[in-house]
């Protein structure tokens, strides 16, 4: 349901998790600042789910595809992506949110998950995953072609500010990385969520070994770095104390009677030069300070 809270879908106990991939199909919904006038303000909202699995020896496999119904007001359907209007969609045969988020759940509960951009899925089916179990497409750097950073720089300069733009701001489409990787055309004309993650899990398969290593080396840095620093917190707790800032009582009366006296002299030196501007003017009257 569109309210319902986030379930979190926690790991089962194996070693060596099993692999699927998930896709959405979103269609724009009007949600609580929607305005008609303004784009911007349209919502996602899930109307398609997919999960698959195999690989390039065994197949691919379906294991789930369904249609899901839309409670919020429909206002893009987005046709030229998902296929349907307001009278295909009507025909489809539609499960409740709730059970689509269920299903789902069940399926990647304990799993290696692939995707492509797998936040946004997230978010409209209202589910979470373990992050240690996600493997996105959009953000592994070992899918990127040679050179692709320099000329996303290039084609959005405007969207660039050196030092402050993070490069993962702009990220490969997914039918980028299947015509780079698997000289493949995707998208020739509307989505199908069973291809798209298919091709993502296509492209894990193909690179899998290094991207596994390349969490393994990930993960072994974060567990140093955290290693260092609480034992740079323990060193901190039992070094000696440090020697207070805090002025002694007679300092401190001496340290505040000087800075009365320095600021005394700051004016009276202000005045004598006020007095010799005037003078100069041969005015007699006070001139400003310089």
């Amino acid at each position: 349901q569109p309210h319902s809270p986030p379930v979190m879908a926690t790991p089962a106990a194996t070693e060596e998790p099993e692999v699927v991939a998930m896709d959405c199909e979103m269609v724009g919904v009007a949600g609580e600042r929607y305005d008609p006038n303004d784009k911007n303000t349209i919502e996602n909202a899930l109307c398609r789910v997919s999960v698959v699995s195999g690989n390039d020896k065994t197949g691919y496999q379906t294991l789930l595809d369904v249609w899901v119904a839309v409670e919020e007001r429909i206002v893009d359907y987005r046709t030229a992506i998902t296929g349907i209007d307001s009278n295909t969609f009507a025909q489809k045969p539609l499960i409740p949110h709730a059970e689509a988020r269920a299903r789902v759940q069940n399926l990647i509960k304990g799993k290696i998950l692939v995707g492509h951009a797998l936040l946004n899925d997230f978010k409209v089916l209202k589910l979470r995953h373990p992050i240690e179990l996600q493997r996105d497409s959009s953000f592994y750097r070992g899918l990127r072609p040679a050179g692709w950073q320099q000329l996303m720089e290039q084609k959005h300069s405007r969207k660039f500010v050196k030092g402050r733009t993070p490069k993962y701001k702009i990220t490969p489409s997914l039918s980028t990385l299947v015509s780079h990787w698997l000289k493949e055309t995707l998208h020739t004309g509307t989505h199908c969520s069973i291809e798209d993650a298919t091709a993502a899990l296509k492209l894990y398969n193909l690179h899998r070994e290094e991207w596994e290593a390349s969490l393994v080396n990930l993960s072994e840095k974060k567990k140093s770095g955290s290693a260092d620093v609480v034992s740079l917190s323990a060193a901190a707790r039992t070094s000696s104390p440090r020697p207070s800032t805090k002025l002694p009582t007679p300092e401190a009366a001496k340290y505040e009677k000087t800075q009365q006296e320095l600021a005394l002299y700051k004016r009276r030196l202000a005045a004598a030069q006020k007095k010799k501007a005037a003078l100069a003017a041969g005015n007699g009257e006070a001139a400003p300070s310089p």
